[in-house]
């Protein structure tokens, strides 16, 4: 239940919600890396809840640290390289960033699908493109990213929810953000 509440609590955080305890999640991750086989997940935990506060550096060292885990389960731990290559954007290391970005668009394109982490994942991979200077690579990769929303909206048959889901999602405003920024003539309803 613990675990439940605090991830819950860290997304409703990331759709503008009141900030969660991050001594709660600290707590949580700690507790969960004395256990063998729940400690990459605190590593994840550990790498979001960082990421969010901007601590760059503690974010890539739990995202590596979780990182086996994730080349294990890709579509369930695809958070893991997102976090890593914006740590490494904004750490300024940008060849790493766009290598690590490659090799998770690589997993997604194998995959075909990785589910809700998709879009995060892709809209990390675009700021990473745009921030490394491949404009052409970013501009596209965000187009896919456009589409995939898309195709999730299409879904969701009932318009409260499917406006929710594009209005209050923190990745979906973000990236119909950069297309508006970027001038790009792709518009998800």
């Amino acid at each position: 239940d613990r675990v439940i509440t605090t991830a819950g609590a860290l997304l409703d955080f990331g759709c503008g919600k009141t900030e969660p305890s991050w001594e709660e999640a600290t707590q949580l991750m700690q507790s969960l890396q004395k256990n063998a086989s729940a400690a990459v997940l605190a590593f994840s935990i550990g790498a979001s809840v960082a990421a969010r506060r901007g601590q760059w550096d503690l974010a890539e060292s739990h995202a590596r640290a979780a990182m086996p885990a994730y080349q294990a389960f890709p579509a369930w731990m695809m958070e893991v390289p997102a976090v890593l290559v914006r740590s490494l954007v904004a750490l300024g290391r940008l060849n790493e960033a766009v290598a690590i970005a490659e090799q998770a668009l690589s997993v997604i394109s194998s995959l075909e699908c990785v589910g809700f982490h998709e879009v995060n994942m892709r809209l990390a991979a675009s700021e990473t493109f745009q921030a490394a200077g491949n404009l052409d690579r970013a501009h596209a990769e965000l187009r896919e990213t456009l589409r995939q929303i898309q195709l999730r909206a299409d879904d969701i048959t009932d318009p409260f929810w499917k406006n929710s889901y594009l209005t209050r999602n923190p990745y979906c405003v973000r990236v119909q953000q950069l297309a508006k920024e970027w001038g790009l003539d792709v518009v998800v309803k």
